[in-house]
């Protein structure tokens, strides 16, 4: 790094250059990338300025001209204050001339299928298949399980989009689906996740609700998540639609309210009985939601479905409530429930840093047990965040919880120092997770009968004093891809059918 100031008069210095070069191989055995950064500063002015007077006013931490990004090559040119040598003016011309290479142009195209997960259907597509990775997966209830589906992109129209999937299990022998319509107040380049959203979206389902697991971060067929270490038979069919508008603004805050209507049907796993041995085939919910939530600073890397931050040092804080009135479209329970997240990232100097994530949550009434606060349990061998990897679902059913994720990323601390090992550049990382919870009696099937009984086949435990805990100490960076852990259960280790020691495997992209 070279960096260059100038002396001002009154003492002071002032950065013009900033000139960044690097060296990196992305994975062992392939060819080393060069990559400079060469930031040049001037007209700096210390004369009072109201951006107001200007018309310039925003929240926005950047302004970015929409003529921005139609700029031809001859006012880039007048624009630089410093103009490009010969190797950088060659740079567009090697990059043609990789592509025109087999081995080059596929290996890129399988890159961005793996990121973004969908595949254009024409040069200028209006509409995108995938994702890819969730067109066959496999469960316990449907068996092999096949699914087609995509999105509408901006070449078709810059406000309105469309997506959705449809999806056949060959077990149960039922179609599942998901339509989805959106109305973009803003115009859009590509697809209608680009930041900021400010849209009002209607999505109508039918799908298998697995309870006590969420997929915060991939979709619950992806394939990879097949593989699970017991039956995945705690689930019911689920019917939803939805009205929800999001607004982001640019500051990093957004809202996004919505009015629910869902019936949940039972099934041979998890039957709907009452205390009065009553049985139900359905029963239906109206609610209303709303989901706030604040990163001052927050910068990620925009995907087509969703987001991968990149500065974890901001903090995100995020506060949801659900209100379902009694008797409102036929809904048999009223229910409140708050919950509240906060997360930020901890860095240790040259120890390495910690990424911290803390909930903690509250259900206000009493409600039949899906909708108290179940535990995010993780019965796959990838590693999943915020989830816990040797909880079965439905192990804890709580109406009051507190919990802690840490993961600690140790950035070769201990590997670096070993002769012959540090040449491989594997990354140490350590992981800590643990839940407090407490389930009161107004929520008790056996003190209220009007509510439904836990179903016979799970063992449900009634947390105490101890909150469930484990820890995982693992390898990063292998082969600057793959992460390998093995986790122990610390707590309630005589949980029947729970294990108290697994291993996990997952990917993760690290330079």
């Amino acid at each position: 790094v070279s960096q260059t100031f100038k002396k001002c008069t009154d003492g002071t210095r002032l950065k013009v250059k900033d000139d960044m070069i690097m060296e990196l191989s992305v994975l062992p055995g392939t060819p080393k990338l060069y990559v400079r950064r060469n930031t040049h500063y001037d007209n700096h002015s210390f004369e009072k300025f109201n951006i107001e007077d200007y018309g310039l006013y925003s929240d926005q931490y950047e302004i970015v001209s929409n003529e921005a990004y139609d700029i031809d090559e001859n006012q880039w040119n007048q624009q630089r204050p410093v103009p490009l040598n010969r190797g950088e003016q060659g740079l567009g011309n090697m990059v043609s001339e990789l592509r025109s290479d087999k081995f080059f142009y596929w290996t890129e195209k399988t890159l961005k299928l793996l990121f973004s997960g969908y595949v254009h259907t024409s040069k200028n597509s209006k509409f995108d298949y995938g994702p890819i990775n969730t067109s066959i997966s496999f469960n316990s209830v449907e068996g092999l399980r096949l699914r087609a589906g995509g999105m509408t992109t901006a070449n078709l129209s810059k406000r309105w989009f469309a997506r959705g999937f449809a999806a056949y299990g060959f077990k149960d022998h039922k179609w599942k689906y998901r339509a989805e319509i959106e109305y973009s107040f803003r115009d859009k380049k590509y697809h209608s996740r680009e930041f900021p959203v400010h849209s009002l979206r209607f999505i109508s389902l039918y799908a298998l609700d697995q309870l006590g697991q969420r997929y915060n971060s991939t979709n619950s067929d992806n394939f990879f998540h097949s593989f699970k270490r017991m039956k995945d038979t705690r689930v019911t069919y689920m019917r939803q639609q939805q009205l929800l508008y999001t607004l982001e603004l640019t500051n990093n805050f957004s809202i996004e309210a919505s009015v629910n209507f869902e019936r949940q049907e039972a099934t041979r796993w998890i039957p709907f009985i009452d205390g009065y041995g009553n049985s139900f085939n359905h029963y239906n919910e109206a609610a209303f939601e709303l989901d706030l939530r604040y990163a001052p600073g927050e910068k990620f890397y925009q995907g087509k479905t969703g987001r991968r931050p990149i500065n974890l040092d901001a903090p995100v804080f995020s506060l949801s409530h659900i209100y379902a009135p009694k008797g409102f479209l036929g809904s048999k329970f009223m229910i409140n429930r708050t919950e509240f997240r906060y997360s930020q990232r901890y860095w240790l100097s040259a120890f390495g840093y910690i990424d911290a994530v803390f909930k903690a949550g509250h259900v206000w009434n009493s409600v039949p047990y899906m909708n108290l606060l179940l535990p995010n349990a993780n019965i796959t061998y990838v590693v999943r965040p915020e989830s816990y990897s040797l909880m079965n679902p439905l192990e804890f059913i709580n109406d009051s919880y507190a919990s802690a994720d840490l993961t600690y990323w140790m950035n070769g601390l201990i590997f670096n120092r070993i002769p012959v090992i540090n040449k491989l550049k594997l990354r140490e990382v350590v992981t800590f997770k643990a839940l407090w919870g407490h389930r009161s009696q107004k929520n008790n099937p056996f003190r209220h009968p009007e509510l439904f009984r836990f179903p016979d086949n799970v063992n449900v435990t009634d947390m105490g004093s101890v909150p469930y805990m484990e820890v995982s100490v693992g390898i990063d960076n292998i082969l600057s891809l793959f992460r390998v852990d093995s986790v122990w259960r610390l707590s309630y280790r005589n949980t029947p059918d729970a294990p108290n020691w697994g291993i996990l495997v997952g990917m993760h992209l690290a330079f």
